[in-house]
């Protein structure tokens, strides 16, 4: 029901500013893991805002949701602006700034899926939703500006990559075939930073320990953080509570009752770094180590 865009066969991108050699925007667009896995950064001594153009080639495009990396190693933007156009002027859909995790999602409320399409299942984590009048500038656009307006600790702008799920405008059954002509390998799932995938003992052997269940040391999905300041999964959080309300129930850690006040709540931030660590394939936590080493060789 949805396709991503973010192929060059279907749009062009480009960049008010210089790219650092070998992380050229082009790279978000790119059929090639090998390429795209390198992301997109500018050069060093370039600071916000930096502008980032997406034009539609062929089809108007009916965005599902625009899914953005904002790390890549060390660098991580984290103010973001979004506009489309759909006709003539470009039009503000969402501003986004500080506090933000490594992944920014931007769902379309009003997308109407179009089953001619392939399925596409996604579940959505620090969502931003566009919705009321607003969803319309979702539909039939002709562009997509993106602009890095702030980074984090003066780090340098990037985008570690792109996914930009949706489908033509008013696809008819009779333009189906030159559509999908037009992307020589369909992308059904989200881009990812490495062809081989680790199995699941090898990630949780990658992860570093706050990633971890503090009650069954298992590689947490939705992590909790309890009154006690330890983080347990979601699945081990209903395990523990076995059918009883959270006031009902105490803290196994410190044996303190919950209360409205004192009770688990989700941990977006981890959660964010654990949805990154997994859709990289390890790739952060690998670049993370690399970096550590790095600096204490260098201060050695």
């Amino acid at each position: 029901m949805a396709v991503n865009f973010a192929d060059n066969n279907l749009v062009k991108i480009a960049c008010d500013q210089v790219s650092n050699d070998g992380h050229s925007i082009e790279n978000l667009i790119s059929n090639s893991s090998d390429v795209s896995r390198n992301g997109f950064l500018v050069e060093y001594y370039i600071r916000p805002p930096v502008t980032v153009i997406i034009d539609f080639i062929k089809y108007s495009f009916d965005l599902m949701y625009l899914e953005l990396g904002l790390r890549l190693r060390v660098h991580k933007s984290n103010g973001i602006e979004v506009y489309t156009r759909r006709y003539s002027d470009y039009v503000l859909v969402g501003r986004y700034r500080d506090q933000m995790p490594d992944i920014l999602t931007i769902v379309n409320d009003g997308y109407r899926p179009n089953n001619l399409l392939p399925s596409h299942d996604k579940i959505y984590s620090n969502v931003h939703y566009v919705g009321g009048r607003n969803w319309r500038n979702c539909s039939n656009l002709k562009s997509i500006k993106i602009r890095i307006i702030s980074s984090e600790n003066s780090s340098v702008p990037c985008l570690g990559f792109l996914n930009l799920y949706g489908k033509p405008s008013n696809l008819t059954t009779n333009d189906l075939n030159g559509f999908l002509a037009m992307i020589p390998q369909l992308e059904i799932q989200p881009k990812v930073e490495n062809e081989k995938r680790l199995d699941p003992s090898e990630l949780e052997q990658l992860a570093p320990i706050e990633f971890m269940d503090s009650i069954t040391n298992a590689l947490m999905r939705t992590p909790y953080l309890l009154p006690s300041n330890k983080n347990v999964d979601k699945t081990t959080l209903e395990r523990y509570l076995d059918g009883k309300t959270i006031e009902e129930s105490k803290d196994p850690f410190t044996n303190v009752a919950f209360s409205d006040a004192y009770k688990p709540r989700i941990n977006h931030e981890l959660k964010s770094r654990i949805e990154l660590f997994i859709n990289t394939n390890g790739q952060s936590e690998i670049e993370r180590r690399q970096q550590l080493r790095d600096r204490l060789l260098n201060n050695s």
